[in-house]
């Protein structure tokens, strides 16, 4: 399964969800960004 360029494979559906929620939230805030501002996402992965 891919997410326009990400790949991941064996993830939890939870982890999926999430991920998709990532993807609109990036793509809401794409819209809303004035031209010349740039949209910084920084993102930890959590040890289990």
């Amino acid at each position: 399964m891919s997410v326009e360029g990400w790949e991941y494979a064996s993830l939890s559906h939870n982890a999926v969800d999430r991920l998709l929620d990532l993807e609109n939230s990036l793509n809401t805030m794409q819209k809303e960004t004035e031209p010349g501002e740039e949209v910084v996402v920084i993102a930890f992965k959590r040890n289990q």
